[in-house]
């Protein structure tokens, strides 16, 4: 699903288009070397209580804006004992679109059968290598051969699936292989984002891309994307929309960054951020519903970014349809209005 472009006709209309992403829980199974998470725990813990809050808050959204879709993550989704009975809620609150985000290191053929019960459309699953020897140097041994194997019990169930790979100069050179790997399992998604200097990445096991390199990944992508017509090879990068051969976008385009815009991050204990890549607090559920949060004043940096952007970012063409990565500039200079440094512009 690509969720880069969001049109002024869908803001003027009565119910705004909005995604949640969920983080569910704090936990995993896994302790990757990029994780954004560095205090990963490694028990679950059971917080049904509070999650039945947050589905209420969720729903109640819903009289507001279109809420096109709630993404369950971690953590590790599958590592909560109520993943099940969270998504079954929400699909049957009337949620038009539930997905969740895994490493698929926990799917069996039962567990991917219950999911197609609860209601998921699609499980993305994150892989960083087309092989052991390059995903499992960054996801642990054992993780590769794991998460291929969840993937087709979902595909053998009905569930959509979809790969998700983080990329740094260590994978930038699989790209290509990994859409053909993709294309190969019968997967609908692969999709690449770029890694940013977060939790566990600050230690430099992995580096981020250079502007050239990111501009690299970017033109990779349309190019599978246009290779393989059947298979959806993309990004959630607003650099996605920087056009690569001189062509300039009308003035009533509008997209980019959607962070605080079209998109919401709700974590375990209730804190609501822009983007779970961008830990700037805008409200916590258990003081406001998420409406409220969404029209108050700390968002209105992220919906007039014409007003509030800086430097480059402030004075580029492309900062409507574009507009830099606010968790990029924010990783990188610790202000998330300034210009986005992986940009090659």
């Amino acid at each position: 699903m690509k969720s880069g472009i969001l049109f002024k006709e869908a803001a003027m209309s009565h119910k705004y288009v909005m995604q949640i992403m969920w983080h569910i829980n704090d936990e995993c199974n896994l302790c990757c070397r990029h994780c954004y998470s560095d205090d990963l725990k490694r028990q679950p813990i059971d917080r049904w209580e509070f999650q039945q809050f947050v589905i209420r808050r969720i729903v109640e959204l819903q009289k507001y804006y279109h809420l096109v879709r709630v993404g369950l993550l971690g953590g590790e989704p599958l590592f909560d004992p109520n993943v099940l009975v969270i998504a079954k809620s929400l699909y049957a609150a009337g949620v038009e679109r539930v997905d969740l985000g895994s490493n698929g290191t926990l799917i069996d053929k039962s567990l991917a059968e219950k999911l197609k019960a609860a209601g998921v459309k699609m499980v993305q699953i994150s892989l960083e290598g087309p092989s052991s020897e390059i995903n499992d140097f960054i996801r642990g041994q054992g993780s590769f051969q794991k998460a291929i194997t969840g993937l087709r019990w979902l595909k053998g169930c009905g569930v959509d699936t979809g790969i998700m790979v983080t990329v740094s100069k260590f994978n930038l050179a699989f790209i290509g292989e990994m859409v053909e790997l993709a294309f190969r399992e019968g997967v609908k998604l692969v999709a690449f984002n770029r890694l940013l200097p977060l939790g566990r990445a600050k230690e430099k096991s992995l580096q981020c891309l250079t502007p050239l390199e990111t501009k690299q990944m970017i033109s990779l992508v349309h190019f599978f994307d246009k290779k393989y017509p059947g298979l959806d090879v993309s990004s959630d990068d607003p650099l996605l929309y920087v056009p690569l051969g001189g062509k300039r976008f009308t003035v009533n385009a509008f997209g980019g960054c959607g962070a605080g815009v079209g998109n919401l991050a709700i974590c375990h204990e209730g804190t609501v951020f822009p983007c779970r890549r961008l830990p700037i607090k805008v409200g916590d559920i258990k003081k406001s519903s998420l409406a409220d949060i969404i029209t108050s004043s700390r968002l209105d940096c992220f919906f007039n970014r014409g007003t509030h952007l800086k430097d480059k970012c402030a004075l580029c063409d492309h900062r409507q349809i574009c507009g830099g990565c606010r968790a990029a500039a924010y990783a990188f200079t610790g202000d998330h209005l300034g210009s986005d440094p992986q940009c090659w512009m």
